[in-house]
């Protein structure tokens, strides 16, 4: 089926990236079946990036491609005046040799309205968050098409190590499968295994130091993965966003409804020797009203990160790990300008 014709802006929006790096994925190939050959790509991040810099590139012909495919992330992100108004007076008269693709992890609404009315109702499409049970499946096809099999618990536990989206489930599914082979079984402990230790520093290595209210030990895996270049401060945020929530609910669970540790476990879905050990050394660390803290603490830092210049991403993550280890969450931003 050929691709559809491509239109002079998109708005991608809403939390699923995997989806939205398959539709982007989709809007260069029908630039090529257009015009002959691949686009030039420019990538933007709003909240470091002048909006004029970025006009200029759509605006200015390219001596290397015929078309340009344009990128900006978290275009929620562009409130400056001067800045919508740039963007606005692009998109009532739009080059004809280029794409602009806006991204953000957000609704529509939150980009600015002057921004939004001029891209086309049909080019503004919203990528929601799987359900558990759609994840299932395609963790499942995933493995499928690549002739390996499953043992069962490995898909749950993938997603309970793997939550945002299937940009990461993409990246940890296809790690895993190399790791085992075509024909092959990946069974509960490897999975178990190489999620925590088959790789390079990550989120789930640096909540094991934080859970354990290791100070230097998060320090130095937060050193790592800030070095490695590879790794999306708002994506480490997230990711210990989620996993510190697991832990006031687990809380929760234990000390209001007074279930047991296993029985908490078990309705949270949290699975695997390993992951059940960190949990519950977490809620062993820190007391309720530290969790609640740390959760809003990590809150904050999200939104931060997510407005703030990008050369103070590592300073904040920095002081995050200092204050959820030392302080319990409390007093983190009383002293700090982002």
């Amino acid at each position: 089926m050929p691709e559809e014709a491509p239109l002079p802006a998109y708005l991608l929006a809403g939390p699923e990236e995997g989806e939205k790096d398959e539709r982007v994925a989709s809007i260069a190939r029908a630039i090529e079946a257009k015009t002959g050959e691949p686009p030039e790509r420019h990538r933007f991040h709003a909240f470091e990036t002048r909006m004029a810099d970025v006009v200029m590139v759509l605006s200015n012909r390219s001596l290397f491609a015929r078309r340009r495919l344009v990128l900006l992330s978290d275009a929620q992100s562009v409130k400056n005046k001067a800045d919508v108004e740039a963007l606005a007076a692009y998109l009532a008269a739009p080059a004809d040799d280029a794409t602009l693709v806006l991204e953000t992890s957000e609704l529509p609404g939150a980009v600015a309205a002057p921004i939004v009315k001029l891209i086309p109702k049909q080019a503004q499409v919203i990528f929601w968050e799987l359900f558990d049970s759609a994840k299932k499946g395609w963790i499942v096809n995933f493995f499928r098409q690549r002739k390996v099999s499953l043992d069962p618990g490995v898909v749950d536990h993938i997603l309970d190590m793997v939550t945002n989206n299937t940009r990461e489930l993409r990246a940890e599914c296809e790690r895993l499968a190399l790791s085992v082979g075509p024909g092959a079984t990946l069974d509960l402990e490897r999975a178990e295994q190489y999620l925590y230790h088959s790789k390079e520093e990550n989120v789930f290595t640096l909540f094991d130091q934080l859970a354990a209210r290791d100070h230097a030990g998060s320090q130095e895996v937060l050193d790592k993965i800030l070095l490695s270049g590879d790794a999306d401060p708002q994506q480490v945020a997230a990711g210990l966003l989620w996993q510190f929530g697991r832990i006031v609910k687990y809380r929760r669970l234990v000390d209001r409804e007074h279930y047991n540790p296993d029985e908490a476990l078990e309705t949270l879905k949290i699975r695997g020797r390993r992951n059940q050990a960190t949990v519950v050394a977490a809620a062993k660390a820190y007391s309720a009203a530290e969790l609640d803290a740390i959760v809003a603490l990590i809150a904050e830092l999200d939104a931060r990160l997510r407005m703030g210049k990008a050369d103070l991403h590592p300073l904040m993550l920095q002081m995050a790990v200092y204050y959820i280890t030392r302080n319990g969450g409390r007093g983190a931003w009383k002293d700090f300008a982002a």
